[in-house]
């Protein structure tokens, strides 16, 4: 599946369905970079923060450590994080939309301070690091766009929230949102249940699709994707998704 797009009818009834399109779409006003977490790594110049690799080693209990360690998809509790390959899909999906003459002019980093980042700075969160990337990699065509850093999140639904909210604020109905392929399902449901404005058009993207069509021709992209998306890593991580969906349907998720 390459995008699943969420359409309101005419009335003010809740989000009605999900249907596939061929490709992500071209067009759209406003666009949501969702949060998978950043991490501390060691270079020669001290630590530095950066958005997570696909593959994340977790506590315990499959939360962010804010510190890369070693793990691979063999690795016993190792889940799918991919917080560069968001940020690399939006920067794709944005290029891809200037092209057209049709950039965005707004763009939401809906990643905020989650519990692992709340001993540190209050100017950084998971969106501060992903904007400062998509900067690096737009300007000077994203110079004149309205690139928010949404700060105080602290979950998926926050996110959705948030987005939905500054869409909202500038009268604009067709947006698109970027996360990871196992985080598509339990984002859905949340934007489900927020209930947008009708006419509101939302296109939810892999951010693995956009980059299997940026990489096309890259064998070792598609081996790699191939991989990961038959690993064990893989498994756990939805397996913990459904687990969060299947709560979230019933009333019984709990938002931390």
């Amino acid at each position: 599946m390459i995008t699943q797009l969420l359409r309101h009818d005419d009335s003010n009834e809740a989000i009605s369905g999900i249907n596939e399109l061929s490709s992500p779409p071209v067009h759209f006003d406003a666009l949501c970079v969702f949060g998978r977490g950043i991490e501390r790594v060691t270079t020669c110049s001290g630590a530095v923060w950066r958005p997570t690799r696909m593959i994340e080693m977790p506590t315990d209990q499959g939360k962010h450590t804010g510190w890369r360690r070693p793990a691979s998809l063999e690795t016993p509790g190792a889940i799918i994080a991919g917080g560069h390959a968001n940020v690399l899909a939006g920067v794709e999906l944005f290029r891809r939309a200037a092209d057209a003459e049709s950039a965005p002019q707004l763009v939401v980093f809906a990643a905020g301070r989650a519990k692992y980042l709340e001993e540190e700075p209050l100017e950084l969160s998971e969106g501060s690091v992903y904007a400062e990337e998509f900067r690096r990699r737009t300007e000077p065509r994203s110079a004149g766009v309205d690139i928010i850093v949404v700060r105080d999140n602290r979950n998926t639904r926050d996110d959705a929230a948030s987005f939905l909210h500054h869409a909202r604020q500038r009268g604009m109905r067709n947006l698109a949102v970027i996360t990871v392929q196992v985080h598509l399902e339990r984002t859905a449901e949340f934007f489900r249940q927020l209930e947008p404005n009708a006419k509101t058009r939302l296109a939810l993207i892999a951010a693995e699709d956009v980059l299997a069509q940026r990489y096309q021709h890259r064998d070792r992209f598609h081996a790699e994707h191939e991989a990961i998306r038959a690993s064990d890593a893989y498994e756990r991580t939805a397996a913990m998704e459904a687990i969060g969906l299947a709560k979230l349907r019933s009333g019984t998720y709990e938002l931390r």
